[in-house]
């Protein structure tokens, strides 16, 4: 008696699919016979028929699905509504009224009347606050007692029986047709009722959509199911939802019949015997969105004819065919397998009893995965490490760039890529039109062409439009070719670019900060040089070395953000003391004064530039340019200043997206910076604290402090992976000690950071 041979641990589908070739070699030409006699008369009429059905029904489900679907996407759609998330998570009961004007509700009321109809499907919406007790539906503000007693009154449900429903979450819950008193008018509603937000398991609101039955009954109406059969709707739990042509004993016997056992399978085809005595064709198509069946029934002599007289016989001949073709197919199939399960038997005995070998799908794939999985787990590494590399590469040079030591270990240099055989390092500072990164191609072509010369180039991603780029060259001379290749590739690709400042060549990393500061420096005469410049620091050095004017970097820095923020008073202010310092009391000569009046310009000019508002509109250089007194020109900075800051606070209170964008990237720029505080934060923006406070709680949904911790402990889990210690990691990531490190890292994660480490330590291995 010919045997499977016994593989422990292993599936042999090997031998399945050996074994279903030969059933379709040997069975498929006597099935076709078959197929043949009986297709002559059956096929033609019930597959076609059947498949009319089918389709009829699908498409009924389908239309209805994609109704449902849009409910879904309502739903989320109004979640995301800035007054709805304002009310959802404004402190207290009631709504605060200094916060939301009154007056905005009728705004909110013409919200949901557009979406209704756009949606087209909806008949009415409300959306239900819990915690304010307040509805607010397309037709006006109501409690929710007042709601469903006056506005939206179900016969024989009180509100107290809508607070229990509405008080526990419900996804896409279905309130089936009822009738309703619709102010005063009766209609026959279905309720959809889906809590908010969606994903949050502490919901804040319920959104309720009210469909009439008769619009539900109009997706339904497909001409095929309509003019022959009916449709009916039921739901998981057999009860009936709605319906096309209904028969009230129908319906009891399908409700009754799902209740129990579902009878039909999804699209499938079966008869079923009406209780009056007919036969019927049932077919089925079951919802991809919620629990809803979809069954149509159509009498058997209406869709059939004149089919059944060589069934038996053809059936008895399938059978036949089909029976020989297994018993042939067996045998074959086990002739060639049992060589294949022989070798895999000698040589892995071992391997075959490894833990999860089990689970290997077959024997090929057993051999496969045993001889490559060192080859899988290396390669995992290096993507991980690659993952990686660009980002700790980056945030490497940004430290460099602000005057902290190089590493000492030159290995950590060799992972992340950064080789220099040259003496001399030279930053080009570059200022882009646009936040998007130079493409890696342009990068690339760059590095190729550089490398011609022999020179090293990095690129460092500052923030924004800031970008950095690093030359290491042999000789002083090679920068400026450089430079040409640069703006050469940088036209090539369409990128265009504000100014680039290309500071002096230092030597060695740890003097990259000074060439860092002097193009930044340099920079600062693209408003003079006009757009697309490439400034040299050689060329404006000797306004550095006149008898110069000198002020902290810090003050420039405020007095930009003084503008930025639309705080004129502040700006004068600090405007009238270094002017003053400097020119009153230190007597400038007439050209250094010039250069500092101009550099007062330039402030103004970055606040406009970091909020992306037309320079034009603002400054006319030949006016200035021609100015001879200073008198004049305090006149007109003073002015200028008045200007952008009226036209700032104009943008501002449009849209306060920008401010947004700059705190919390400064944040994630500065996130392992122990110092930084939102004290500090408002002195670097120019705010109060308070103000400042409340902006982050508003834009964040936290306080300052909850934002920080957080995004300092999703940094950590990376760092954890790899060969630190807490103390280590907690001091990078800007924590004072690992004990408060280790208590946010609990409090956040629910793990203590060594358990964190032993399971990412466990993974990586």
């Amino acid at each position: 008696m010919l045997k499977l041979p016994s593989l422990p641990g292993i599936k042999s589908s090997v031998f399945t699919k050996f074994l279903m070739s030969y059933v379709i070699v040997f069975t498929v030409p006597f099935m076709i016979l078959g197929v043949i006699i009986y297709a002559l008369t059956f096929d033609i009429v019930k597959t076609q028929t059947e498949k009319t059905y089918l389709n009829a029904v699908h498409d009924a489900a389908k239309n209805v699905d994609a109704k449902m679907e849009s409910l879904h996407v309502l739903s989320a759609h109004i979640s995301e509504l800035q007054w709805v998330q304002k009310i959802m998570y404004m402190r207290g009961n009631t709504v605060d009224y200094n916060a939301i004007n009154p007056f905005a509700f009728n705004y909110y009321m013409n919200d949901l009347i557009t979406l209704k109809g756009i949606n087209g499907f909806v008949t009415d919406m409300a959306i239900f606050f819990r915690e304010k007790d307040l509805v607010l539906s397309s037709q006006g503000k109501h409690s929710l007692s007042s709601f469903f007693d006056d506005a939206f009154y179900y016969d024989g449900l009180t509100a107290d029986y809508w607070s229990v429903l509405l008080a526990e979450r419900n996804f896409a819950a279905m309130k089936y047709p009822a009738q309703v008193l619709t102010y005063k008018q009766p209609r026959k509603l279905l309720a959809y009722m889906q809590s908010l937000p969606m994903v949050d398991k502490d919901f804040k609101a319920t959104f309720l959509a009210f469909i009439d039955e008769n619009t539900l009954k109009d997706s339904l109406n497909i001409s095929t199911i309509s003019d022959s059969g009916s449709l009916y709707v039921i739901d998981r739990d057999g009860r009936y939802v709605t319906g096309i042509n209904a028969d009230d004993e129908m319906k009891k016997l399908l409700t009754v019949q799902n209740a129990k056992q579902p009878s039909l399978l999804e699209g499938s085809i079966a008869n079923l015997k009406s209780p009056n005595g007919d036969d019927h064709i049932a077919i089925r198509s079951d919802s991809t969105v919620n629990d809803w069946s979809f069954i149509a029934t159509i009498p058997l002599s209406t869709a059939m004819a004149k089919v059944n007289r060589i069934k038996t016989l053809t059936l008895w001949i399938t059978v036949l065919s089909v029976v020989t073709g297994l018993i042939v197919s067996y045998i074959l199939a086990l002739r060639n397998y049992t060589p294949l399960a022989n070798i895999v038997k000698d040589i892995s005995p071992r391997m075959l009893n490894m833990p999860g070998a089990s689970k290997r799908p077959n024997e090929f794939n057993f051999l496969q995965k045993a001889l490559h999985s060192m080859l899988d787990y290396e390669d995992r590494t290096k993507e991980d490490i690659e993952i990686y590399k660009p980002l700790v590469r980056n945030s490497l040079f940004i430290q460099l760039l602000e005057g902290k030591p190089a590493p000492s270990s030159s290995k950590l240099l060799e992972i992340m890529e950064i080789t220099y055989n040259n003496s001399f390092f030279t930053c080009a500072s570059v200022v882009l039109d646009s936040d998007r990164a130079i493409p890696e191609d342009v990068q690339n072509d760059v590095i190729a062409q550089l490398s011609k010369r022999k020179n090293a180039v990095y690129f460092v991603d500052i923030g924004g439009k800031h970008k950095v780029i690093v030359i290491n060259s042999a000789y002083k001379e090679q920068i400026e070719p450089s430079i040409e290749e640069i703006v050469c590739a940088f036209k090539n690709a369409g990128i265009t670019y504000k100014a680039i400042g290309v500071g002096k060549t230092c030597k060695g990393l740890d003097e990259l900060c000074s060439s860092y500061r002097e193009a930044n420096a340099a920079l600062d005469y693209r408003f003079i040089r006009g757009n697309s410049s490439v400034i040299f620091y050689e060329e404006i050095e000797d306004a550095f070395t006149l008898p110069a004017y000198y002020y902290r970097t810090e003050k420039e820095d405020h007095l930009v953000n003084f503008i930025r923020f639309g705080n004129y008073d502040e700006a004068i202010k600090l405007f009238h003391e270094i002017v003053d310092n400097h020119i009153t009391n230190a007597a400038l000569p007439p050209a250094v004064a010039r250069n500092l009046f101009y550099n007062m310009a330039a402030c103004a000019l970055k606040a406009l530039e970091d909020l992306n508002i037309d320079i034009q509109q603002a400054f006319h250089m030949d006016e200035f340019l021609h100015m001879e007194t200073y008198s004049e020109m305090t006149g007109y900075i003073e002015e200028l200043f008045r200007h952008v800051c009226e036209i700032i606070i104009r943008k501002k209170e449009s849209k306060n997206t920008v401010l947004r964008d700059e705190v919390l990237s400064y944040i994630h720029e500065h996130l392992t910076d122990r110092n930084l505080t939102l004290t500090s934060l408002a002195d670097q923006f120019g705010s109060s604290l308070s103000y400042l406070s409340r902006f982050i709680k508003n834009q964040t949904g936290t306080n300052f402090v909850d934002y920080l911790n957080k995004r300092r402990i999703e940094l950590s889990k990376t760092l954890l992976a790899r060969e630190l210690t807490i103390r280590e990691v907690a001091l990078q990531v800007g924590f004072d000690n690992d004990l408060t490190f280790r208590r946010l890292f609990k409090k956040y994660e629910g793990i203590n950071p060594g358990e964190f480490k032993s399971i990412a330590g466990g993974e990586k291995k």
